[in-house]
């Protein structure tokens, strides 16, 4: 076997792998869900915060849990099927190869991203820790409570902070050019309506999307510390980072895959933590999981830096 297909088939394997290990969180939400769920569960109030603009504008109330955070994973599941998983089923042949046209797609580039930030924010928090920058921590509260906390995070932040920006920046760009309705749909995937435009004033643009998804990553990070007295100066580091990348996602693969990139960030992990702490057979899998996402991520960024062909501004094509 050549080393080119080598590559495919490490690409193929582990995007296959994460996209089943958040296809399998799904039931093991509910599980959990239904394990921890007590009488006074339902009268627990959580605030759902507003944004518009990176901006705070409200904050409503919600007292049923167990619904929300249903209503919430019936929306990342079809998000999640729709953008990640029929791709991937679609993009491998008819033989069962991972081959470059079945790995050249969403699913895997969403997969390959995943680890490839998962192992960089792994190193930052390792660099914060030893020169003393702290992170702080999720505010202390049961386990349902947080996890429909972080699973509702990537929604309204998504549209509060990338949304309410890049896509309305996108939507008054196309307008007058496109069409009303054109320009909706560049709202939602910024570079698929963008490049219909001529080429030098396509180029213009998706420059001041990248200058605006800068710029509105770091705000997001920085809000983290605003909002939230919990959350410390390494979190706005990091949180700048995933800001900036998801922005970037949103730019080149739309609103559907930057939200399902945050809600990864938030939620995967989080899950097969219960399951850590709570099953004796489970013991060590989020470490287990954490070693396999990392060491996939390195190679990823090491494939990418030596610049074999096959993945020459693979992360960067307009799809």
């Amino acid at each position: 076997m050549s080393d080119r297909n080598n590559i495919y088939l490490f690409v193929g394997g582990i995007s296959t792998l994460v996209i089943l290990l958040m296809l399998i969180s799904f039931p093991l939400a509910f599980f959990a869900l239904i394990n921890e769920i007590n009488p006074g569960l339902e009268n627990i109030t959580v605030s759902i915060p507003i944004f518009l603009f990176g901006y705070q504008i409200t904050t409503n109330e919600i007292n049923n849990i167990a619904l929300g955070f249903s209503i919430l994973s019936i929306i990342y599941l079809a998000i999640f099927v729709r953008t990640i998983l029929f791709t991937l089923i679609k993009s491998i042949n008819i033989n069962k190869k991972f081959t470059k046209n079945s790995i050249n797609n969403k699913a895997c580039i969403f997969a390959v991203l995943f680890v490839m930030c998962f192992f960089i924010v792994n190193v930052m928090e390792f660099i914060q820790t030893n020169m003393g920058i702290q992170t702080g921590n999720i505010q202390e509260n049961s386990y349902i409570v947080n996890l429909f906390q972080i699973s509702l995070a990537p929604i309204t932040e998504e549209i509060g902070f990338r949304l309410s920006t890049l896509g309305l920046f996108t939507f008054l760009i196309l307008k007058t050019k496109l069409g009303a309705k054109e320009a909706l749909i560049g709202a939602i995937h910024p570079i698929s309506k963008i490049n219909k435009l001529e080429k030098s004033k396509a180029e213009y643009y998706i420059k001041l999307l990248y200058a605006i998804a800068i710029i509105i990553g770091i705000y997001f990070g920085i809000a983290h510390i605003i909002y939230s007295s919990n959350w410390l100066v390494g979190k706005a580091i990091i949180a700048s980072f995933l800001g900036i990348i998801i922005g970037l996602v949103y730019i080149h693969y739309g609103f559907g895959m930057a939200i399902l990139l945050h809600w990864s960030f938030n939620y995967l992990l989080y899950v097969y933590v219960y399951y850590d702490s709570q099953i004796w057979i489970f013991n060590n899998l989020y470490q287990i999981i954490s070693i396999v996402f990392n060491m996939s991520g390195l190679i990823m960024i090491l494939l990418i830096i030596l610049n074999f062909n096959t993945y020459r501004n693979y992360l960067s094509r307009y799809d």
